[in-house]
Order: C-alpha cells, then sequence, then structure tokens
C-alpha cells in the first residue's frame, strides 16, 4: 500500500502539529505501508529530524509569520536547555528592547494586521504551488494508492484534492481542525469569504474516500454535515518527545508546595487563563506557575496585572522534548479552552501528552465538550470554571495524595494504537473489505 502523505507540519518544524504527522507517518512505515511525505521546510531552526529518510520531501516557501515574530518581535524567543537549568532568565536576543517594544505596539494595528494576513496568503500560496509540483512529480514516477492530505492550512487539502483527481487516487481528508466551521477563525471573515470556503470545503470532502476528524464532537459535525461521506475518528495519542538533536537535555522544576504548568499557546478572547491568575491571587501559600510557549507577552502582562508575577516562571517557547520535561515534572497540569459551545469538539493535542504525564488536569474551558469527557472517562483532571473552583482544585492537590486520579484506559489513545486504526482503515479500504 503506496501513500502519498502530504502535511504542511513536519519535523525539525518544532510545533505540536508536527507531531501527529511525524508519528502517523512512522507508524505506518513500521505497519508495511509505503509511504512518501511532502510537508514545509520551516527553514528556521539548524535542528534535524533525527528520523528522516529519503521519502520525506521538503517544500521551501517564505518564513512563517510566527518565526518572524519570535525572530523581531516577541520578548523571549526559544532559549536551549541544554547543558543550563531552564529556569535561568531568558535572555534578551541582539535585537534591541526598544525596536522590540515599538514592534510590539504595532503589531496590533489594523495596517499591519492587514499586511499580515497578505504575507500569509503569499507564503500558503507559495507552499501549494510547490506542493502540487512535488506531488505532480512523484506522481508521475510512482503509482499512489493514496492521497492523504492533513488540514491545515488549507493549502495541503487543495493540493491532496488536484492530486487525486489528476492521478485518479484516493483522497483521505484529515481535519485537526474544522476548515469551514472552525470556531475560532470563519466567523471573523466575510461572507464572501465563507461562501468560496463552504464550497471548496465540500467540493473536497465528497470527493474523499475517507474524512477523519479527530474528536467525536467533530466526527459527529462532519457526519451532520456530509452524511454520505465516510467518516472516521483517529485521535492525536501520546507518544515519546519529538527529539531533534542528540544533545542532553536538562531541566529542573522549581520548588514549592505545588507546580502547575501550561505547555502551548494561549489566547485573550479563546484560551484564556484569567481564572488561573486570580487564583494565584488568592492562595498564600508557595505554589509555582511554570509556562512553556510562544505566549511569553501574554503571560508577563497577566502576571504583572494581576501582581503574582513571584509566583509565574515564564520559560518562553521551548521544544516539544523540554516541554515534556516540564509536564512530567510538575504538580498539576493545566489546560485550558474556550468557555463555549462552539469549542465542544476541540481536542488538541496536549491533552494526550498530559495523559502521559500522569498528572492531574486542571481544565479550564467548556464543561460539556470532549476535553471534559475525556477527562471524566480516563479519571485524570477536573474542569473547573471560577477562580474560587481552581483554588479549591489546588488546595486539594497541595500535600495530598494524587491517587484520586488513576488514568484509567489511557493505553487506547497511544499514538501507536491510533495509527494502527487508521492502517487497519487504510488497508480494508484498499481491499475492498469491509471495515465493520
Amino acid at each position: 500500500m503506496k501513500i502519498l502523505y502530504l502535511s504542511y507540519y513536519y519535523p525539525p518544524n518544532n510545533e505540536i502539529a508536527s507531531l501527529r504527522s511525524m508519528y502517523q507517518v512512522k507508524y505506518l512505515r513500521q505497519l508495511g505501508a509505503d509511504v512518501s511525505v511532502v510537508c514545509f521546510d520551516s527553514n528556521t531552526s539548524e535542528n534535524i529530524y533525527l528520523d528522516r529518510t529519503e521519502n520525506d520531501h521538503y517544500v521551501l516557501t517564505t518564513p512563517t509569520l510566527s518565526s518572524l515574530k519570535e525572530k523581531f518581535i516577541s520578548k523571549s524567543t526559544k532559549s536551549e536547555t541544554k547543558n543550563k537549568d531552564a529556569c535561568e532568565k531568558i535572555k534578551d536576543n541582539n535585537i534591541s528592547k526598544n525596536i522590540k517594544s515599538f514592534l510590539r505596539k504595532t503589531i496590533s494595528t489594523a495596517l499591519v494586521e492587514t499586511i499580515a494576513e497578505i504575507y500569509r496568503l503569499l507564503h500558503h500560496t507559495i507552499f501549494l504551488v510547490k506542493a502540487f509540483l512535488k506531488s505532480l512529480k512523484l506522481c508521475e514516477s510512482f503509482r499512489y494508492d493514496y492521497v492523504y492530505a492533513s488540514y491545515g492550512p488549507e493549502s495541503t487539502i487543495i493540493t491532496g484534492f488536484f492530486i487525486s483527481k489528476l492521478f485518479n487516487i484516493k483522497l483521505v481528508t484529515e481535519f485537526r481542525d474544522r476548515w469551514y466551521n472552525n470556531p475560532y477563525r470563519i466567523r471573523e471573515k466575510s461572507l464572501y469569504y465563507r461562501s468560496i470556503v463552504r464550497y471548496l470545503e465540500k467540493e473536497i470532502v465528497n470527493s474523499s474516500a475517507i474524512v477523519i476528524g479527530v474528536s467525536p464532537s467533530m466526527v459527529e459535525e462532519l457526519n451532520s454535515d456530509y452524511p454520505k461521506q465516510r467518516v472516521e475518528l483517529i485521535y492525536n495519542g501520546y507518544d515519546k518527545p519529538l527529539k531533534i538533536s542528540e544533545d542532553q537535555i536538562s531541566f529542573t522544576m522549581p520548588t514549592a508546595d505545588l507546580t502547575v504548568a501550561y505547555t502551548g499557546s494561549l489566547y485573550a478572547e479563546f484560551r484564556d487563563p484569567r481564572p488561573l491568575f486570580e487564583a494565584l491571587q488568592k492562595i498564600d501559600w508557595d505554589i509555582k506557575f511554570v509556562y512553556c510557549g510562544k505566549s511569553y507577552d501574554f503571560i508577563h502582562e497577566l502576571a504583572e496585572n494581576y501582581n503574582v508575577a513571584s509566583k509565574v516562571i515564564n520559560l518562553g517557547f521551548q521544544s516539544n522534548e523540554v516541554s515534556r520535561l516540564v509536564q512530567t515534572g510538575c504538580d498539576t497540569l493545566l489546560l485550558v479552552g474556550w468557555n463555549d459551545p462552539r469549542d465542544r469538539g476541540v481536542l488538541t493535542g496536549k491533552i494526550f501528552e498530559y495523559l502521559d504525564a500522569k498528572k492531574p488536569v486542571l481544565f479550564i474551558g467548556y464543561p460539556h465538550g470532549d476535553v471534559d469527557s475525556l477527562l471524566k472517562q480516563t479519571n485524570s483532571g477536573e474542569t473547573c470554571l471560577s477562580a474560587e473552583e481552581v483554588v479549591n482544585f489546588l488546595n486539594q492537590l497541595k500535600g495530598a495524595s494524587t491517587q484520586k486520579y488513576n488514568f484509567v484506559n489511557t493505553r487506547e489513545y497511544s499514538r501507536i494504537n491510533q495509527s494502527e486504526n487508521l492502517y487497519k482503515i487504510l488497508k480494508q479500504t484498499h481491499e475492498g473489505e469491509p471495515t465493520g
């Protein structure tokens, strides 16, 4: 079974989105599939993907907006923790503080937002064209049984759609997030834009032999929108950290009565950790909040505004390997969602890493969605909506045994198990067998 796998995200790109693609490809290959990958070459890191093969084809385009922001705007770029304690104060890069401060203020203006949107369109258009040309060349040389296209961004599934049509190859479209019904972005766009997206998604999905969703609610929604299409559930899952260097990584957690950690990005409108910061204000015993992610400025601002800077350790962006050390080294893990019914189907890869760390999860978000269901099913944490509930949760954990949370049935969510499910679906469809 030969698969052309299209994914924008792939190692050595440090985004957590790269991990799903990497482990799917790795385990599909181990299970016997012949997989060729076409992906984006982030071109911003000297790191090396240690498991790279000759069938991994990297496509160059412009630097990403996030990489430019890290380099020129953010207070803290990624800091290495190879032979030093990651809790040390992150140093500024060579760009002066004054210039960065000016750029941070400018970045929020309407003009810059417009320029950023144009730049993003240019970036992904170049990727689409180059990914299409690379895929075209591969399909002229080899006969593939599947084109597996992973959204987002949309350039991957558009490329997959045209390649599948040109060469009459079965298309598998994977939605890590919804394109048309994306609760975070689509409603910000114009009616004209939404109409185009709705049309394109419909054409691509209706041309797909299999559609993949990453959460029960997303699968339910896809089945409702496209009742004639076959939709399957493949969770993100967990596995070992992404290792992008042979160097030894070390990390030491701060000492406190209780340590809380969050790894990943945060957004004031959709992933707002303010209930935790209000709780930190109220708590009068020794507690530390450790943050790893690109939202360095946002966390710094919250710590100052709530006068809890002494309780916050802001590490900025770190590699997945360091983030996983933080997850296993803390006492409890923070997960933040959007307290809105539209967020019920959002099940990020982070929660599965948290399950693997086997530390109680404090979830601030929608209490009737897939995250809350998963926490209850695995007995791995609690959902809190207010600062008072957060304080009560942390007080219960302080100095107490965490045996209340026994993390049952987490093996089901390992990436190898999810990849085996995917391989079975692909193989049985390829051989014309019923999947049951």
